[in-house]
């Protein structure tokens, strides 16, 4: 972000009510730093001059005015989704369409980047829990990028050149700021969120979907046919695939008629062989396995492991839709169907080499990944998934499905033989307990 986009000052917010000297050393060490690299800034903790021994009311009232008459913008400290001041005045300034910003260093310079989670579902969630959030949020600065470290290039004070901005990248350091040499970076943390929170996320997270062209074989009959392999002209094989990494925005496509069947097996196992874990839907009985079959043909070595998310074989576990079908339970989650086509036909002319039928199988694959993808943002909380912190290598508390250290203690998981303490997230409000139990007994109950 430019200072060119802000026309009035940029309001701080963040936690006070239960830290230290109510949070205002930060408050006053982001307002130095913001005003430094250029911006006009709000301090809240400048207001009144310094007093805080005046009401919450008169405190919000102040600074609630100031917002709509003073300030075009907002920017967050650390800590801000447990205050629930902070997220209210986050939701005033969505309501008036400001931007919402956290910042971050790129070694002594300060960069804001947009909070992207802002929607009306979120800041409702937080308003709701806040009332219970716990009060012992340490409201530190963002630590400096190391090389090495993984990033998004944006557009900001130092400006990235335009083919880079909204990639991530690996950081490689501070290079002095002029128009041609970019230094504008910012620490990557879950796109889920995007939050000030430190935040974790599943490396290489990626979504997969493949199209597969049909068998073809000399049959006698319609019904109840056994078809042998002596009738087999032809079989299936992959005609092409479309895939997302869950930090990236954006959608891949490769397919035989537009790249060769070289290049697209080429893409398909570079990309399988990068990530952590895939996203599919039925791909532990479908698509993996047909992956996995052209590979093997194609000769190359064996893909690296990866965990696999099957959100069909979760729906069908944790839930009971009239149906498991993909278009069936986006179109109740999301009101989102599938892309429409001809139907089998349409897998017959891409064979033949239509371009009118490939651009429709184009739509057709990207649109599945997409539609996968907002689904599982959708069922995350709520299905089994690996624990995020454990490919993070982070081993503080959080939340195993990647929204960071964001739970709160919440009564307490028992089984027959041991007590657990119980979170929730704060964020996307799923459920996990301790590993280590509180207390239990080594008594084992004997059949009788």
């Amino acid at each position: 972000m430019s200072r060119s986009t802000i026309k009035k000052a940029i309001y701080l917010t963040g936690p006070m009510t239960g830290i230290e000297d109510y949070n205002y050393p930060a408050f006053h060490r982001a307002a130095a730093k913001l005003r430094a690299s250029g911006y006009a800034v709000f301090n809240p903790a400048e207001s009144h001059g310094g007093d805080q021994s005046l009401s919450f009311e008169t405190y919000m009232r102040h600074d609630l005015k100031s917002i709509i008459e003073s300030c075009d913008a907002i920017a967050v400290l650390p800590g801000w989704e447990t205050s629930p001041g902070a997220v209210l005045e986050v939701a005033v300034c969505v309501a008036l369409g400001y931007g919402v910003f956290e910042y971050g260093l790129t070694g002594e310079r300060l960069t804001l980047f947009p909070v992207h989670d802002t929607s009306r579902e979120r800041l409702s969630f937080l308003l709701r829990i806040g009332a219970y959030a716990e009060k012992d949020v340490k409201a530190e600065e963002p630590a400096p990028l190391k090389v090495g470290d993984r990033v998004r290039y944006i557009q900001g004070p130092g400006y990235a050149t335009p083919d880079r901005i909204g990639k991530v990248g690996t950081y490689e350091g501070v290079a002095p700021s002029s128009d041609n040499n970019p230094c504008a970076f910012f620490r990557y943390v879950s796109s889920l969120g995007n939050e000030i929170t430190p935040s974790v996320f599943l490396a290489n997270l990626e979504r997969i979907d493949i199209e597969t062209s049909p068998a073809t074989a000399h049959v006698w009959t319609l019904w109840g046919a056994n078809v042998s392999l002596a009738q087999l002209l032809e079989p299936s094989r992959v005609l092409s695939f479309a895939w997302a990494w869950d930090d990236e925005p954006g959608v891949e496509f490769f397919s035989e008629y537009h790249d060769g069947t070289g290049v697209m097996r080429d893409a398909l196992y570079d990309r399988l062989s990068e990530a952590d874990a895939t996203v599919t839907w039925n791909g532990k009985k479908f698509d993996l396995k047909h992956v996995r079959r052209e590979l093997l043909e194609g000769g190359y070595p064996p893909l690296k492991p990866s965990v696999p998310i099957d959100l069909m074989l979760e729906v069908r576990k944790h839930f009971a839709f009239q149906s498991n079908k993909l278009d069936y339970v986006a179109g109740q989650l999301l009101g989102s169907h599938k892309v429409t086509h001809e139907g089998h036909s349409l897998w017959v002319k891409c064979l033949e080499g239509d371009e009118r039928a490939w651009n429709t199988m184009r739509r057709y694959n990207i649109g599945d990944v997409r539609l996968t993808k907002r689904l599982y943002r959708h069922l995350k909380p709520y299905i089994g998934h690996p624990s995020v912190p454990l490919f993070d290598g982070d081993d503080r508390p959080a939340c195993r499905k990647g929204c960071g250290h964001t739970l709160e203690k919440r009564g307490y998981a028992y089984t027959q033989q041991g007590k657990f303490q119980q979170y929730q997230c704060r964020k996307c409000g799923s459920w996990q307990r301790d590993t280590q139990r509180l207390f239990g007994t080594t008594a084992v109950p004997v059949a009788t």
